[in-house]
Order: structure tokens, then sequence, then C-alpha cells
């Protein structure tokens, strides 16, 4: 939360300064655009447009993931973003786990189930970085709040190296933290 949090707080409290002239219009646009523009409202838009989409047209039942189309019947011959655009003239957004593994695959009933599923995940990931200091996590990891945000988690593991990262905590040896005096003390009290 602080990661998205430090990023949207210098957004809002320009907005004030821009609506009373004391920042150029361009200074505003120049950094609300990118980043709470992108970051945060595109997001929860194409949320809102695959919710929007999925209640009135046919659920994909995880077709839309490359290893599961052989076994499952799909509605739609183009990927999900170009279906949204054609709909949607948007633009070839993504959406997150809840749009994609969730509203776009089960339906607005069934998708907190989904995202119970993608939550163990997460959980699971948690656990393989257990014994990791915190500021070696946030900093491997800085990325990936804002992936999970914008692709779909089955993306995400599979093609951007989301799966590779939790293993790579997983078989990172928690040795290589420990400081050196640490180590001596332990030795000390080893030996007496």
């Amino acid at each position: 939360m602080l990661s998205l949090l430090l990023v949207i707080v210098p957004g809002v409290l320009l907005l004030p300064l821009e609506g009373q002239h004391i920042i150029s219009e361009g200074l505003f646009i120049s950094y609300f655009g990118p980043i709470n523009f992108r970051m945060i409202a595109v997001p929860s838009i194409v949320q809102d447009m695959y919710g929007d989409f999925f209640s009135k047209h046919p659920l994909t039942y995880f077709c839309q993931m490359s290893f599961l189309k052989p076994f499952v019947s799909c509605p739609y011959s183009e990927p999900l973003q170009i279906v949204m655009n054609n709909n949607y003239p948007m633009g070839y957004a993504n959406a997150s786990l809840f749009g994609n593994e969730g509203v776009a695959s089960v339906g607005l009933k069934w998708a907190p189930v989904s995202a119970l599923v993608c939550g163990l995940v997460v959980a699971l990931a948690n656990r393989l970085s257990a014994g990791l200091p915190a500021k070696f996590i946030l900093l491997s990891a800085g990325v990936l709040t804002q992936v999970l945000m914008n692709v779909p988690i089955a993306t995400s593991m599979l093609s951007n190296g989301a799966g590779f990262l939790f293993l790579l905590w997983y078989v990172t040896p928690r040795s290589a933290f420990e400081r050196p005096e640490a180590k001596a003390v332990a030795s000390r009290r080893e030996g007496a």
C-alpha cells in the first residue's frame, strides 16, 4: 500500500496548487498523467469495463491462458485486450488478476473465489520469502505491485518473471544476509 500511496500523494497535493494557478498546468499534467492516471485510474477503468462486458457476454473459463486453450472452448478468437478495445475504444489495456482470472473467466458471482486462489498464490510467495530481509523483498519486488494491478496473475507468473522471482526467494541462502558481528557472537556461544 505504501508503494502506491507514495506515488499518489504528490499528484493529490499538486491538484489544489494547479487549481489556484500556483504551478503550471503543464507541470501538473506531466506528473498526474503518467503516474496517477496510468497507474491508478486506468486499472480501475479497465476493471469496470471487464465487469460491464462480461455481464452481457459469454465468459472465457480461462481460455485466454494459452496453456489451457486446447482444453477449454473459447468464445473469443482474439486476445481479450483486442476484444475489449473493439467494445470500449480506450486502447489495448490489460486487466489485473481480478479482471482476467476473475470477472472474465468465472463471472462476477465467482470472482471472489478466483481472487482467493490468487491470494493463496501471493501467500505462498510470502512464505517463500520468509527469513529474507524486508528491504531485499521490497527492492526485488518493487515493480510487482504495479504488474499485478495491470496484468493477469498467470501472465505475471509465467511470462513476466514473478514465478521465477518467487523461486529465487526460496533458494536464496538466508545466511548471506547475516551480519558479521552476529556470526561472531553465534560462534562464541557455540564455542562456550
